[in-house]
């Protein structure tokens, strides 16, 4: 007898009404198991600490909780779980943020579903996911990997 084993994901915010085709998609993924879809801080840990989720989506427009600090804390008490970002539009000082706490991703959520469930699916299976325009930015150095200056375009 085969037993399927599904990885336990809770998203914290993604409230809007544009993100609902996004959590159907993610729900509807065969080997994942949404925890939850929660809004507050409280009952983020709460999840965190009592399922000890696989990944962590983590909406950076989180209107109750400051969402760095959210991240730095599940990354504490549960250093396996994988955490991952879902954004608008990233400003720098955002991404820097999320590079020092050693997200493993950050996905802007202008992109088509599906397109979004693979990315986050990389990084459920170990990898790391940044957007195209953050990934040209990176600089790998001695002290770690941080955000160069934005790349003129070309015309």
């Amino acid at each position: 007898m085969r037993i399927d084993i599904q990885e336990k994901i809770l998203i914290v915010g993604c409230g809007k009404a544009e993100d609902a085709s996004l959590i159907e998609a993610i729900r509807n993924e065969p080997t994942w198991d949404v925890i939850d879809q929660c809004e507050t801080y409280f009952l983020t840990l709460q999840h965190v600490l009592y399922h000890r989720p696989h990944m962590v989506i983590i909406d950076l427009t989180l209107s109750h909780s400051n969402p760095f600090q959210l991240a730095a804390i599940i990354m504490a008490v549960s250093h396996r779980t994988r955490l991952l970002f879902l954004c608008d539009n990233p400003t720098d000082d955002q991404v820097s943020k999320i590079l020092s706490i050693k997200a493993h991703g950050l996905i802007c959520r202008n992109k088509k579903p599906d397109a979004v469930v693979a990315e986050i699916r990389i990084v459920s299976t170990g990898g790391i996911s940044y957007d195209q325009t953050i990934l040209m930015r990176l600089i790998i150095g001695s002290d770690g990997i941080r955000l160069g200056d934005v790349i003129p375009q070309q015309g």
